[in-house]
Order: C-alpha cells, then sequence, then structure tokens
C-alpha cells in the first residue's frame, strides 16, 4: 500500500511538470504568431494581352489595411521589377486613385470601401491637392 502512495504521488507531480512545460510552450509559441494578410487581386484596369518573350506578371500590392492587401497584376519587362508595396496600413495612391475611377462600390453606394481612409477618398492627393 505505501508502494502505490508514493508512486502516485510522483505520477502527479510528473504531471503537474508536465503542464508547466506545456504553458510555459505555449505562451512561447503564442508571442511569435503572426497575422499574415489575405492577398485579394482586383481585376486589371486594362485587359490581360498575350505576354510576349521577357514580360510577365507581377503584382502592386497598392492598398494595405492590415488583415487585407488589395492586389493588381501588371505586365513587366524589367527584370528587377518585382512589383509595388505600400506600408502596412498605406496605399499607393497613384494606382489607388485609378482603380478608384471604376469602383463598383463607388458606383452602387456613393462610397467606396477600398479607398475609405485615405486621401483618394475625400478625392485629394497626399498632399492636399484636389484629384
Amino acid at each position: 500500500m505505501l508502494w502505490s502512495v508514493s508512486n502516485r504521488k510522483g505520477s502527479q507531480m510528473r504531471l503537474r511538470q508536465l503542464d508547466r512545460r506545456v504553458r510555459r510552450l505555449e505562451m512561447a509559441v503564442a508571442g511569435r504568431a503572426v497575422n499574415i494578410p489575405v492577398l485579394i487581386l482586383v481585376e486589371p484596369l486594362v485587359p490581360h494581352r498575350e505576354l510576349r518573350a521577357r514580360e510577365r506578371l507581377v503584382v502592386d500590392r497598392f492598398r494595405d489595411t492590415g488583415s487585407v492587401v488589395w492586389g493588381l497584376e501588371r505586365i513587366t519587362s524589367e527584370p528587377g521589377d518585382d512589383g509595388q508595396s505600400c506600408e502596412p496600413g498605406g496605399c499607393i495612391e497613384s494606382i489607388l486613385r485609378r482603380f478608384h475611377q471604376i469602383c463598383h462600390w463607388r458606383t452602387i453606394s456613393g462610397t467606396c470601401r477600398m479607398c475609405q481612409g485615405t486621401a483618394v477618398a475625400n478625392g485629394k492627393t497626399g498632399n492636399g491637392v484636389n484629384g
């Protein structure tokens, strides 16, 4: 009887140690979790054509809301061109402005969700000049 009681205590101690180790591991992994935004490709402003020799498609990431990145495909023949990217929370106004002109939501509701919170939504450029 004495052996089984001490064996049980040893098992409980090992379980507590294992539980502590698992908790530490979970905390370490949770701290490293990274949210990867979803990339949504929008319809091209210019219809695609057949690619010529040395041409390829790149994606210009023109609007980044943190959880969603909006991209637009573009044809390039420049070897170093990997597409443009804006900063998180920002936009590339020149691309967004062109897209804003044909925005489906703008024509239906009068509000463009993609441009919301940018200078383009207000009809202005980054320097305050009306667009």
